[in-house]
Parts: structure tokens; sequence; C-alpha cells
């Protein structure tokens, strides 16, 4: 029977057979959800590639990757979206660790270019164009994020004594480290990603 399990994971996904270590779903569902974490790891990573494009504006208009005053503001406009504590916790703490990773990314190239007065940076899209690529991917990676919740939910709801528990840390991280490709951001960052989208994805 595990045999014939380990092939049928093999044919369905050859490429994702690190996975079995991790996770070994036992279901659909747990397919299901271990698909939408690479599609939500992926949108992050391409949430963050854009920062480069931001680095760029801020350094041509000489300002720091740090904007304390925006970060509150962001900060403020989410915990007013939510009554309940344990959901706006789990939901700031993850959108600062966003901030840093995006902020490590701009920082890396200002200082780069700093350092390097021959190379001139050279931004992709335009101050609106970032501003709507992020809008736009912010709100896929919401949307998805309250599919993988509501999956999660049901998952726990339907669930017995038998069945193995998904493992959402593990998956997680193992996702980040494979797919989560960005030079400019230190390894420790993946551990905190990892255990804040776990957070919030276990939100009730």
């Amino acid at each position: 029977m595990k045999k014939v399990l380990f092939t049928l994971l093999f044919v369905l996904y050859s490429s994702f057979l690190s996975f079995y270590i991790y996770a070994k779903p036992s279901s659909a569902s747990s397919i299901t959800i271990q698909s939408q974490l690479t599609q939500l790891i992926q949108l992050i990573q391409q949430r963050e590639a854009i920062m480069k494009d931001v680095a760029a504006f801020k350094y041509n208009h000489n300002l720091s990757p740090y904007d304390a005053k925006r970060e509150r503001v962001i900060l403020t406009h989410i915990e007013k979206q939510f009554d309940n504590h344990k959901k706006s916790a789990a939901i700031l703490i993850n959108t600062q660790i966003l901030m840093d990773i995006s902020k490590q990314i701009e920082a890396y190239w200002i200082n780069f270019w700093k350092t390097h007065l021959t190379i001139k940076p050279i931004a992709q899209h335009n101050l609106q164009q970032i501003r709507t690529i992020i809008t736009v991917t912010d709100q896929k990676i919401t949307n998805l994020i309250k599919q993988i919740q509501t999956q999660n939910h049901f998952d726990k709801l339907s669930s017995n004594k038998n069945n193995k528990k998904f493992n959402f840390y593990q998956v997680i991280y193992h996702l980040i480290d494979q797919k989560f490709k960005l030079k400019e951001v230190d390894v420790i960052y993946n551990k905190m990603l990892a255990s804040s989208l776990v957070q919030v994805i276990n939100i009730n």
C-alpha cells in the first residue's frame, strides 16, 4: 500500500517528491493545500521581487528603505479591520515580517548602487505600476490565504484521531527554502516568514 501511494505521488508530483518526507499527504485535501501553499510562496516571491524597482525609486530620490510613518499607517489600518485580537496579532506579525523582508531587499540594492557608482539603477516599472502590481499581488495573497484557511478549518472539523496532522511549518519552510530564492534576504527571514504564515493559516 505504501509503495502504491509513493508511486502515485511520483506520477502526480514528480517535481515535488521531497514533500513526501515532510508532509506525507494522505488525502486529496492535503494535496490541494500543498498546491495552494506552493502558489502562495510563489506570489510572495513575485511581490518581493518588485522591491528592486522600489529601491531604484528610493535611491534616485534619496529616500531611506525604512519609512516609520508608512509602516504605522499600514499596521494601524490592519488592526482596525479586526476585533479579534488573535486574528489581528497574527496578521500584524506576518505583515511586519513581509515589510522587513522588503526593507532588506531595498537596502541591499541601495547599498549596491552606492558602492558601484558606475552602475545606474534602472527600474522596470514606474511608481504607479509598482503600486498596482503590489496591490494586485497582495489581494491574490489574501484570497489564497483565505482559501487555505477555509480548507484547513474544514479538514480539522472532518478529521479524526487516525488522520495524520498536516505539518504546515515543515511544508511551508521547505517551500520557502526551495522557491523563495532572493539573494538579498538572509535565511533567518525564511524561518520567521514560515512561522508567521502558519499562525495566519491557523486562525479560526
